[in-house]
């Protein structure tokens, strides 16, 4: 089994043989340092420096594919595959950012938006062979999806038994 992410905007074909069962569904959320001014909505950021994943990730072809929905490009000025790092740019005023839910800790210095774009979203996976007999495979799922926050408001416990 493997714990795969993929965004609405960057979906990833699967291989035949492969069964995956959606863990979590994430909003994806614009985070912006507290009292810095620029927009909570996104075309309103079409000036703004950005801070993205790096080149080439899910992460970073959702970024331009919003954007270029919203009519701009983004001009990146930061990029980092640790959400911690991206928050903490946020939040010395360096740019903005979009992450996914589980990538927010609430922080007084950052304030975080839900994007309402339909596709603004990312899905945590379990992903396995066909053929896996594992007598653990479902209590592993099962202990997978009951760990999700309860609490989060940007994370989603999944609604459907298994996508295929």
């Amino acid at each position: 089994m493997a714990l795969v992410y993929e965004y609405g905007l960057s979906p990833r074909p699967w291989p035949d043989g492969l069964i995956h069962h959606q863990l979590v569904r994430e909003d994806l959320v614009l985070l912006r340092a507290r009292g810095s001014g620029p927009s909570p909505q996104l075309a309103g950021l079409s000036r703004a420096r950005w801070i993205t994943s790096r080149e080439g990730t899910a992460g970073a072809r959702s970024l331009a594919r919003l954007c270029a929905a919203a009519g701009f490009e983004a001009a990146v000025a930061f990029r980092s595959n640790n959400y911690d790092v991206v928050r903490e740019l946020v939040s010395a005023g360096l740019g903005v950012a979009i992450v996914p839910g589980l990538g927010h800790s609430p922080d007084d210095a950052v304030e975080a938006t839900r994007l309402t774009q339909r596709s603004a979203f990312r899905r945590v996976l379990a992903v396995h062979r066909h053929e896996n007999s594992n007598p653990l495979l479902g209590t592993v799922i099962r202990a997978l999806r009951g760990a999700v926050p309860a609490e989060d408001p940007y994370v989603h416990a999944a609604r459907d038994e298994q996508a295929e």
